[in-house]
């Protein structure tokens, strides 16, 4: 009888013990696959600082930065230095107050930042560099570039400005963007230096537009005025050239000049489709906003990443403008 009793309380004791264990297995997996889902770390809070927000294009890639980050489940602190150097240095410096894991910068200046970048940098702290890249000076400071290339795009548009004039060439002007940015330096300088290979082509005039469509309107005014006999202007972007052109217009000028943008903004794609526009060079917000977003968050993850992240850019005239949408 005892040795039944003894068999019948070990068997009990064994099964409890199965049960016991069974429980333990299951809570393991269930907090296991909660880890998972968050991969043990608390919620990434990412500090986007933009140049301004009032650029047509800096806008949309601001977008689509936060719907990113909202989809990756990213907390997104949104800067907007309204293209005033010292305001974005106290805002990055605002940021790191407020602790963010990593900052997305989008500079005002490529070479003043100096400082700033020191500071994140001293408290370790990832910086994805965004659409207009910092100086050279400055590359130390940063994880990453996210954008394109502002000489190849550059390079585009003085062949498509070649094209355009064919042998004839002629006397064309430039409508730049804010000074200072890296856009702004490289789509002039490569454009100068691409154009001056064709010798019948020949720049008069260079004013600044600001990325504004009526301070580059009020430009194009002016450089029509003094340079009569104009027949291209280059604009740094697509909301600029819509200006340039309005201008034009307004001087019954628009048919006797060819127009070339940066961008494929939507409406530089319809000015192209109308014959307003001959050609423009691509550079997606989409695809830069989001992309920026991806690198900061494997940044803070500790993922190795490469130094440039390149932007796809194509020439866009009549013949193909079907091909594409514009996205701001």
């Amino acid at each position: 009888m005892f040795k039944k009793i003894c068999t019948v309380l070990v068997a009990c004791i064994f099964t409890f013990s199965l049960a016991a264990c069974g429980n333990k297995t299951a809570q393991t997996s269930g907090s296991d696959a909660s880890t998972t889902k968050n991969q043990g770390k608390k919620q990434i809070t990412l500090g986007l600082a933009m140049a301004g927000m009032s650029s047509a294009y800096l806008m949309p890639c601001a977008d689509f930065a936060k719907k990113e980050a909202e989809k990756n489940g990213a907390k997104m602190i949104v800067m907007d230095a309204q293209w005033d150097a010292q305001k974005q240095a106290d805002q990055i410096s605002n940021l790191l107050a407020q602790k963010v894991d990593a900052i997305i910068l989008n500079p005002v200046d490529a070479k003043s930042l100096l400082p700033s970048l020191k500071k994140v940098k001293a408290a370790k702290i990832p910086v994805i560099n965004l659409n207009m890249r910092v100086a050279d000076t400055l590359q130390d400071y940063v994880s990453t570039y996210v954008g394109a290339s502002m000489p190849e795009e550059a390079e585009l548009a003085a062949d498509l400005m070649s094209a355009a004039l064919g042998d004839k060439g002629g006397d064309i002007v430039m409508i730049e963007g804010a000074p200072g940015s890296d856009a702004s330096i490289y789509r002039s300088q490569a454009f100068k230096d691409k154009i001056a290979q064709n010798k019948n082509i020949k720049i008069v005039g260079i004013a600044n537009g600001g990325w504004d469509r009526a301070k580059a309107m009020a430009a194009a005014e002016d450089l029509l005025a003094k340079n009569p006999n104009i027949v291209g202007i280059y604009c740094h972007d697509d909301n600029m050239c819509i200006g340039a052109i309005e201008a034009a217009k307004a001087a019954q000028k628009a048919d006797k000049i060819k127009f070339i943008g940066i961008g494929g903004s939507i409406d530089g794609l319809n000015a192209i489709t109308k014959g307003e526009m001959y050609g423009t060079v691509t550079q997606p917000p989409d695809w830069e906003g989001a992309e920026s977003v991806r690198r900061a968050i494997d940044a803070v993850n500790g993922t190795q990443l490469k130094s440039w992240y390149r932007d796809p850019v194509e020439k866009v005239t009549k013949e193909n403008v079907s091909k594409f949408k514009g996205l701001w």
